[in-house]
């Protein structure tokens, strides 16, 4: 059985030995459903009770509260003089408590307490404190005071706060005018704000009998005509503001329509007002910039932030989310800094820094993009329907409308072509990034063994470091090079060396492998070229030694047991060891001397 139903029970147990009990009410059944809240079945009961036992303070203290709770539930504004017949019976009874419990009644009958029961902080542990009980008697006794003193008073503030109420919600639809919130904004006026500062005396009249009212329902706490009015905000201009609402409830949800009206006039104002002064200085400003780019041949990237500062586009986007002149101000700006950039790149390409120059190549294509970007997407605009929101805008700035379509058709073809050239120019530059320059010769920073007719093919690459691989002459006969990667992709160490031509042949490029090993200081390097094809059951090889203050050291071929998989060099030596790897994942070392010789096998 629940606890629920187990409760239920004994209340119907407890009731039922109330009513059978003709003679005598004993005050222990009665409990029960006194802590249960159980005021209506105990109240007859009760009465009995004191009226053959008036020495219990617990008794004539529910009594109170039965009471009480009767003003709470009775309708202030049709059951007056009930509510206060009940009231003064509820003073009675709470007063009677008050005076006749003490410390020993607390004591003796503490289970009549138990709602008063409290974990005490300083000790930690649950009890009843008199002062509780006390507290709680005198707060309700002041309570059905004031709400019987104030209750008369209530109707007519009621009648008066409701009927202007009335009058504000059908108001508010004449405020709008029938106009989309944006529209009501943009296209406002000086009769727009008069018509709005009559609408807030209008609602401040009921208010004000409205606050009357509160000023003396708010008295009688917990009353059923203890209004609280809750102010709605007016959230979505097109469905909130209508129908009425019921003001007899406790909590009386009625629109918002003074902040309302005091944000539209503050919008008005404070914002739209601004932004249209705005709007006009911030198209002169870039107009002057434009000017000063196309005249002066300057960078204009500084200024332009100065030039669209006060224009608080954040603003504008509270009452239109995409606002026409702020495209057009894009426009401008995306134009400004692409000339801007180019102006700024001209000093730079003096540089010999290939990347560097390719950076510069991709960022004039990127800003060229965006303005190609931008107008494509403005000209999508309905740009007719768009102005006529910003006509005060567009006569000062621009004179009429088709002068701004012409503008951004205008930049949309500018843009699509400099994007066009930029893209060329950034392949151009991309591919230079490829190759290295030395001499007459042009050396490919990546590997590519299906164009056999390329010279050089590359075998191995550390990115912006250096490169080795083969090249192959006339007679299709293999030379080793080694090149160094450089920002201007024009080597500062060079060397090519001799190799294995008879089993380096171009045919033979799949198979061909590459390792290389430095210093560390990139002082000295090493190249390892090798076959993967077996030769009498060893592996070809080449090294060569290369410093970068004297050239190529040495080269020389080697036949090997296994295939190299790293080379090693010890600094203090000069030597260099290959690790060789066999078949079975066993592995060897080879140890070349700071000349060349192979001094182990």
């Amino acid at each position: 059985m629940t606890r629920s139903l187990l409760i239920l029970f004994s209340l119907l147990f407890v009731n039922a030995i109330l009513v059978n009990a003709q003679k005598k009410v004993k005050y222990k059944d009665l409990i029960i459903l006194l802590n249960a809240k159980q005021y209506d079945q105990a109240e007859p009961f009760l009465k009995k009770y004191i009226k053959d036992n008036n020495d219990n303070p617990n008794a004539y203290l529910f009594l109170g509260i039965i009471f009480q709770e009767k003003t709470l539930k009775e309708d202030v504004l049709k059951e007056t003089e009930l509510l206060i017949q009940h009231a003064d019976s509820a003073i009675l009874n709470l007063e009677t408590a008050n005076k006749t419990i003490d410390e020993r009644e607390i004591r003796r009958n503490d289970e009549y307490y138990q709602v008063y029961n409290r974990r005490d902080l300083r000790t930690g542990e649950f009890g009843v404190k008199l002062s509780d009980v006390k507290l709680d008697i005198e707060k309700r006794i002041a309570s059905v005071k004031e709400r019987k003193q104030n209750v008369r008073k209530l109707k007519d503030y009621f009648i008066q706060a409701e009927q202007k109420y009335i009058s504000s919600v059908k108001r508010f639809q004449e405020v709008k005018q029938g106009l989309p919130e944006n529209k009501f904004y943009l296209l406002s006026s000086e009769k727009t704000k008069e018509t709005l500062h009559n609408f807030i005396l209008l609602y401040d009249s009921f208010t004000t009998a409205f606050d009357n009212y509160k000023a003396i329902s708010k008295l009688t706490v917990k009353a059923g005509y203890n209004q609280v009015l809750k102010f709605v905000p007016i959230k979505s201009y097109d469905s909130d503001g209508l129908g009425t609402s019921d003001f007899m409830k406790d909590e009386v949800p009625v629109w918002n329509f003074k902040a309302w009206a005091n944000s539209a006039a503050d919008v008005i104002a404070n914002d739209i007002e601004p932004i249209r002064i705005e709007l006009t200085k911030t198209d002169f400003q870039l107009n002057l910039l434009g000017e000063k780019l196309k005249k002066d041949s300057v960078s204009v990237n500084k200024q332009i932030e100065d030039a669209i500062s006060k224009f608080e586009v954040a603003k504008l986007k509270k009452y239109d989310s995409y606002p026409f002149p702020a495209s057009i101000f894009d426009l401008k700006v995306a134009e400004l800094k692409y000339g801007s950039v180019v102006v700024e790149n001209k000093m730079r390409r003096d540089s010999a820094d290939v990347n560097f120059k390719f950076l510069l190549t991709q960022n004039e294509f990127r800003q060229a993009n965006r303005l190609d970007s931008l107008a494509s997407l403005f000209l999508t605009r309905d740009i007719e329907n768009d102005a006529m929101n910003y006509q005060d805008f567009v006569s000062k700035a621009y004179g009429d409308v088709s002068v701004i379509k012409k503008l951004a058709n205008a930049l949309k073809e500018y843009g699509a072509n400099e994007a066009s050239k930029k893209q060329q120019e950034l392949e151009r530059r991309k591919f230079s990034l490829s190759w290295i320059i030395s001499k007459a010769d042009s050396i490919p920073l990546f590997s590519d063994s299906t164009v056999r007719r390329r010279q050089h093919q590359m075998l191995s690459i550390e990115k912006e470091h250096f490169t080795a691989g083969l090249k192959f002459g006339a007679d299709s006969l293999a030379t080793g090079y080694f090149y160094t990667i450089t920002p201007s992709r024009i080597a500062d160490v060079s060397a090519t060396f001799n190799v294995d031509k008879i089993n380096f042949k171009k045919r033979n490029l799949s198979m061909i492998r590459s390792l290389t090993k430095t210093d560390g200081k990139d002082q000295i390097y090493f190249v390892l070229i090798f076959s993967e094809g077996k030769i009498k059951d060893k592996y070809t090889a080449s090294v060569a030694k290369i410093y970068r203050s004297d050239g190529l050291a040495w080269s020389f071929n080697y036949l090997l047991d296994s295939k190299p998989a790293e080379l090693i060099f010890v600094q203090e030596t000069g030597e260099l060891s290959i690790k060789l790897v066999d078949d079975l994942g066993e592995t060897k070392i080879v140890v070349i001397d700071k000349s060349g010789r192979l001094i182990k096998m």
